[in-house]
């Protein structure tokens, strides 16, 4: 009797392909946006990241996915990595990050390494959750999305998106710390940050996000997005992880972050048009840091 003959099995990477699809369609289910306008800056709170297992295992498969930049600026899902090698390169780039098996680290490469990429990496998941979810970007639609920093002490910006409001198309600048118990301090590095963009010192830097994402988009927006996008309309967004022991009223003004909007006469940037927090306050940081890392590992041992 003749049968219909199984689909060959999948390999490593259209395995990592299809875990990228589940996780953005898992989270632009779950997660939660609200967003609260303040005379002085915007706020918008995304929960829904530690829901269920479920959600935190679609998570660290996402990064995984992220450690073998699996999305492009637009979104499309493509690993590169075929042949015999690809599960071995995927290996190595994940433990490149979180080491071997999810151990091996110092406290100070959990820290200042593993748990800053973590962080930048759910960030970069949330905003291409927004991509799809109207109204969580409320400066405008997000239509481009650059990938995180593979290694964390790398200069340059943590994450950039471009956007298109009523009037015209921006970009928004992510700035992603994370500072267990203390994230009033992150708030301020976050700023010297911006500051450091105001004056011109990351012109090169921004130049290159935009750049990279506006050859990823259709012909119509890469007409969009001009030579002076990233001087005249942008948007700050510092994005703090912390523990939940030690919340933050972010409806409060923030001085070090409404001075970045103050008049200045610097030729290189007009004034930034606005400041969005995202914060994510965790119960439990450690614990969910740790869960991440151990179900990125557990994927990884499953391809």
């Amino acid at each position: 009797m003749n049968g219909v003959p199984s689909p060959p099995p999948l390999t490593a990477a259209q395995k990592v392909d299809a875990a990228v699809s589940g996780a953005l369609t898992l989270l632009g289910q779950t997660l939660q946006f609200q967003r609260t306008a303040t005379p002085n800056h915007e706020l918008l709170v995304v929960t829904g990241w530690n829901q269920t297992l479920a959600v935190r295992r679609a998570v660290a498969e996402y990064l995984v996915g992220l450690c073998v930049m699996a999305v492009n600026s637009v979104l499309a899902i493509r690993t590169d990595l075929v042949g015999p090698s690809g599960l071995a390169e995927i290996k190595q780039n994940v433990e490149d990050i979180i080491g071997v098996n999810g151990m091996n680290l110092t406290n100070d490469q959990v820290t200042k390494n593993r748990d800053p990429w973590i962080a930048e990496g759910i960030w970069h998941l949330c905003l291409a959750v927004s991509m799809n979810t109207p109204g969580s970007h409320p400066p405008g639609a997000l239509f481009a999305l650059s990938l995180p920093h593979l290694d964390t002490t790398e200069e340059g910006l943590d994450l950039a998106a471009l956007y298109r409001s009523q009037t015209d198309v921006g970009l928004s600048i992510v700035e992603t710390k994370a500072y267990r118990t203390t994230p009033a301090v992150a708030v301020q590095r976050a700023a010297k940050f911006f500051q450091k963009i105001n004056s011109g010192s990351y012109r090169k830097k921004v130049r290159e996000a935009v750049l990279r994402m506006r050859a990823e988009c259709t012909t119509a927006d890469q007409q969009a997005v001009t030579a002076q996008l990233w001087q005249e309309r942008r948007w700050y967004i510092p994005n703090l992880h912390y523990d939940a022991a030690h919340s933050e009223d972010w409806t409060q003004p923030r001085p070090v972050l409404s001075d970045l909007l103050q008049e200045s006469n610097n030729p290189v940037f007009a004034n930034p048009q606005g400041i969005m927090i995202m914060p994510h306050e965790v119960a439990g940081f450690d614990a969910f840091f740790n869960g991440v890392t151990t179900d990125m590992v557990a994927f990884v041992n499953s391809l």
